[in-house]
């Protein structure tokens, strides 16, 4: 990032927090906000004191949001849970996620680095008590890849019908539909097999459960995705998140 002007506010609030000793000049340096030889050359020339201005205060100092404003900047792939986390180390105050937002007509310019890696499918089954047998291929899934998978991950997980988790509920991916598959579910494993209609991801729970790893692989911030960040996705799925989502999708009732 080229070199932009610090404001008097940003190097003032700086020197308080290191003689308060919230943060340290390493800290302030290895972020990029403001560098070792600008922060001691600005020091010598002592903090100003300003008048207290009449109204209601400001939630946040004009000189802490410029702050912020500054760190995002310098490393614009922060959340704003991290950046609740700073302002409470910094101001001393725990306010909500709203409070922090971007300057009007601004947005955060975040670097993707292009890396075009392999193609990874991933899979994992949802059940009331959890998320497991989560497995990971390169290329993508097919009909045999599928049928193995149910064979040696899913389906020793389950129980003859009509016991827990007996009944494996499946979207209409043509990978799905394969007599082998049925025989498979049905007559070996003695399980219940049921499709869900065509274009009905409400009733699919699994949806919310993928939707929540995009999210987790994303905050990662990886350029390329590789099967163990998507077991470490797959573990931060809660019982709460399971029963949540069976119950939206209606299969879970009271």
């Amino acid at each position: 990032m080229p070199n932009r002007r610090l404001s008097l506010d940003i190097i003032d609030l700086a020197i308080r927090l290191v003689a308060e000793g919230t943060v340290t000049v390493s800290y302030l340096d290895r972020n990029g906000i403001i560098s070792k030889s600008t922060f001691y050359r600005h020091r010598i020339r002592g903090l100003e004191v300003k008048r207290k201005s009449t109204g209601r205060p400001r939630l946040l100092p004009y000189s802490v949001a410029e702050f912020l404003y500054e760190l995002v900047l310098r490393r614009p792939a922060l959340y704003l849970d991290e950046l609740r986390s700073i302002l409470r180390r910094i101001n001393g105050r725990s306010i909500s996620l709203s409070t922090v937002h971007s300057k009007r007509s601004r947005n955060a310019v975040l670097p993707r680095p292009y890396a075009r890696g392999k193609r990874l499918s991933c899979i994992a089954a949802l059940g009331i008590d959890g998320c497991f047998a989560s497995r990971a291929v390169q290329g993508s899934f097919n009909e045999h890849l599928f049928y193995t998978y149910l064979k040696n991950d899913l389906l020793p997980y389950m129980t003859p019908f009509p016991g827990p988790r007996s009944v494996l509920v499946l979207d209409n991916a043509s990978i799905h539909h394969s007599h082998r598959i049925r025989i498979l579910v049905e007559d070996i494993f003695n399980c219940k097999l049921e499709f869900l209609p065509p274009y009905s991801p409400d009733f699919n729970p699994i949806e919310r459960a993928f939707a929540k790893i995009k999210a987790s692989l994303r905050r990662q911030n990886a350029a390329v995705v590789d099967p163990n960040h998507f077991f470490e996705a797959v573990r931060d799925i809660t019982l709460k998140d399971c029963e949540g989502w069976m119950r939206l999708a209606g299969y879970v009732c009271g």
